[in-house]
This record gives C-alpha cells, structure tokens and sequence, in this order.
C-alpha cells in the first residue's frame, strides 16, 4: 500500500492551466512515479476561461476525460467535434496517431477536469471516440468505463465507455460512516480523491483528502471511514489480477 499526497504532485502553472500531475508527465519526471500497472497518467487540470490545448498529436493511448465543472470543448483531425460538461466521460482512442485540440467551452468561467491516460493492450487501433452521459452518484457508485476485448462483439456498451484494456473505472460518491471497495474482486485497485475526506484504518489514523491518492494490492483488505457530516467523491481503477 503506497500513499500519494496531494501536495506531492507534479505541477504545471502556465497562468490560464494548472495542472498537477500524480504521475509523470511532459517536463515534471518522477522516476518513483511513473504510473501504476497499465494506468499512466492521471491529471488534474483548471483552465482558464477562453483557453486550451491547440492542436496536438496524440498516438497508442486510451484517453478518458472527466469534466467536474465547466465545459471542454474538443475537435480533432478527423472531423470529430463536441462539448463535454459534469455528468459525462469520454474515452479517445488515439491508436495508430490523432491530432486534437481541447478547449475551455467558456468565455467567462474556467473548467476543471480529470484526464487519465491508460495503456491500451494493443497498438496501432483504428481512432475513435466515445462520450458516456451518467447522473453523478449520491452515496452510490456509477461505472465510467470497463474493459472492451477485441474479441467482444459490437454493439452498445453498457458499462461507462469501452476501454481498450483490463481495467475497470468506479466512481463512487459516499455519505459519512464506512466504506470499502468490492472485496470479491480479486486484483490491484488504485484509489483518488476527487473530493472530500477518507479516514483509512480501523481508528482513522491515516487521512486521505482532495487530490490525495492510494495503491491497494490484492492482499490489502482496507476499509475507510468517512467523518460526520461529510462527503467523498473517490474515483476506482480497478486492474484485474
């Protein structure tokens, strides 16, 4: 069991972003921090109103996309474009190469979003694109995304949007008192705070905030508490063993 602080991570201050980054990424390089299991990247990112990421390519990742407020609005070099707001996700494939742009929808606010990037289990798939639209859970759970096999047949994805990868992406929203993940699901799991607070441990000795991150193996059977009169918003990737 490995803890991320949220103070720990990564930054990138450009006046219009700011970014911290839980994992390695562009010029913040963290050799202990590289990614976990086929999760690379996870972001979180505040734009600024009016502003955005030009033009750029992207090649052989699966990019999921969480707006949390705001709206972002993307395009990219196959005709594709669209807004995303609180209440959806999307999944880019960038497989064998895309150019995109994504940009703050709004002149007057800025947009805060969580961007992950997971390894896909194959190179070079064809582009695409999925957008899933979802009630944002209240002391519920809600699945964004789960694993779609090569093998699996066309057709509508019932569980969040399609990832190209064994994993499966949980977001749970939980009121005060305990809580703890799916013991019958056997493998790693990685654990962020969107928002609120986690007490882990039997007693609480150990709190997780916002921003906050944590590794579980297979073996860790940890539950959390969530104090009176709170709330947390934890995001789940689960990794299958």
């Amino acid at each position: 069991m490995k803890i991320r602080r949220s103070e720990d991570r990564g930054l990138t201050d450009l006046g219009w972003l700011k970014s911290h980054h839980t994992f390695s990424f562009g010029d913040y390089f963290d050799d202990k921090h590289m990614g976990f299991h086929s999760l690379r990247v996870i972001n979180d990112d505040v734009v600024a109103p009016g502003k955005g990421f030009g033009a750029h390519p992207h090649r052989n990742m699966e990019i999921i996309t969480i707006p949390l407020t705001g709206a972002l609005a993307h395009e990219d070099s196959a005709g594709n474009k669209g807004i995303i707001s609180r209440g959806m996700v999307q999944r880019m494939t960038a497989g064998k190469g895309i150019t995109h742009s994504e940009m703050n929808a709004s002149q007057s606010d800025p947009v805060h979003f969580l961007q992950v990037w997971i390894e896909p289990e194959e190179k070079g798939l064809v582009p695409s694109y999925e957008d899933f639209s979802f009630e944002w859970p209240k002391n519920s759970a809600v699945t964004l995304g789960s694993y779609r096999s090569k093998y699996e047949a066309k057709g509508p994805f019932r569980h969040g949007v399609a990832i190209h990868q064994n994993i499966e992406l949980i977001l749970h929203n939980k009121n005060a008192g305990m809580f703890q993940f799916d013991a019958s699901k056997q493998g790693a799991r990685w654990v962020h705070v969107i928002h609120g607070e986690l007490n882990l441990g039997a007693h609480g000795e150990i709190s997780l905030n916002s921003g906050d991150s944590l590794s579980l193996d297979p073996q860790d059977t940890q539950s959390f508490t969530i104090p009176t009169g709170k709330t947390a918003d934890v995001l789940e990737f689960y990794l299958p063993s």
